[in-house]
């Protein structure tokens, strides 16, 4: 049995407070999409948006490690670069 959280006398499962509700706004287009997608993967629509946000975290992470090792690169290779260039 899920714990339960005590709130202004009533008592509200654990379960309710792991996830968070939100509204979301789409046009026609993207409504269309996600509906698309959805039914194309077997998912739900808020399964599908879960997915995409996780998705899009990764990359930006992945991009975010690569400029860092080009910083890293650049700065340690400064001069054998500018040697290679001139030459």
């Amino acid at each position: 049995m899920l714990p339960v959280i005590q709130r202004h006398a009533q008592s509200v499962p654990l379960r309710f407070h792991l996830r968070m509700a939100m509204n979301l706004r789409l046009t026609h287009e993207e409504q269309r999409l996600l509906d698309a997608l959805a039914a194309e993967s077997g998912l739900s629509k808020a399964e599908v948006m879960r997915r995409a946000l996780v998705e899009k975290a990764v990359r930006d992470g992945q991009r975010v490690q690569v400029e860092e090792s080009l910083d890293w690169a650049l700065h340690r290779y400064d001069d054998l670069l500018r040697r290679l260039g001139s030459a």
